[in-house]
């Protein structure tokens, strides 16, 4: 009876665990396809040179290389703040890039 109570207990806290782990480590990917797609739609409607948009796009291809050597052991809290300022860093290029009033040829 004792070893079933802690094999519940066990189980349950290794349950939750890993939902909080797959949760925490899936927010860094929405904010990735989001700017990729603010930089694809920036493409289209001109606010961004095809040049500009390669820039954006290989800084992009660099954070997402750091994100899988980090995951490799795990991402820590650490890693996880320094891929959020990249990632707000990104933002911004992104936004000033495609409000700089010029125009794509």
């Amino acid at each position: 009876m004792k070893n079933k109570k802690l094999f519940s207990i066990s189980l349950g806290l290794l349950l939750v665990g890993s939902l909080a782990g797959a949760q925490a480590g899936s927010s860094i990917n929405p904010q990735q396809e989001t700017q990729q797609n603010r930089i694809d739609r920036n493409v289209n409607d001109g606010s961004l040179s095809q040049q500009e948009a390669d820039r954006l796009n290989n800084a992009q291809d660099r954070i997402e290389n750091r994100e899988a050597v980090m995951r490799e052991d795990g991402l820590n809290r650490n890693e996880r703040k320094k891929l959020n300022k990249a990632q707000r860093y990104q933002r911004h290029k992104i936004t000033k890039l495609s409000n700089n009033r010029r125009v794509a040829q």
